[in-house]
């Protein structure tokens, strides 16, 4: 530090009485002392920031392992579900709708025989007048029909009637084209 000031003294461009050098020496000095603690205040700061990136970095790891944690659990979960979805939907597809009553158990039964005596396949509007029930009876008897026997689809066309038709047993195809 000493060596700064006498470098900074002899420098001066006019020679400087021991008063004026010791007038120079002092200046510098209260200069150094503002310096130096506007540095130490900038270390210190600079030390307060050092400390809340490292705090933020534990805070953003221990984040990451909650997020990590999270993430298997709810994965576990996903699968327990989907394998739960999964035996439902074994359940659904293998278990046949049986039919409760006596009456749909019969008309399912003229169903099947209009069926097969009109080829495999007919109009709604067509079962429901040869079955002689209401529009809403019919859609209540389509839901109680095992879909293995029996398939639904709407013809092509203009009108876009929908059709119910007799599944083919032994890879026999009893409908005409659609």
């Amino acid at each position: 530090m000493i060596e700064i000031v006498d470098a900074r003294i002899n420098t001066l461009p006019f020679q400087a009485t021991p008063q004026a050098e010791s007038t120079i020496l002092h200046q510098l000095l209260a200069e150094l002392r503002v310096l130096k603690g506007e540095f130490s205040h900038l270390r210190e700061e600079n030390q307060a920031l050092r400390d809340k990136i490292a705090s933020q970095n534990k805070c953003i790891a221990s984040l990451e392992i909650q997020q990590d944690k999270d993430f298997e659990e709810i994965a576990s979960k996903i699968n327990e579900h989907s394998e739960a979805i999964n035996k439902c939907w074994q359940y659904i597809k293998i278990t046949p709708t049986i039919p409760r009553g006596e009456k749909t158990k019969a008309r399912i039964e003229m169903l099947k025989d209009i069926l097969k005596a009109k080829g495999g396949s007919v109009t709604f509007g067509e079962a429901e007048r040869l079955l002689k029930i209401k529009p809403n009876q019919m859609t209540k008897l389509m839901s109680q029909l095992d879909k293995r026997s029996f398939e639904t689809f709407t013809r092509v066309g203009d009108d876009r009637q929908k059709v119910i038709r007799l599944k083919g047993k032994m890879g026999i195809d009893l409908s005409r084209e659609r």
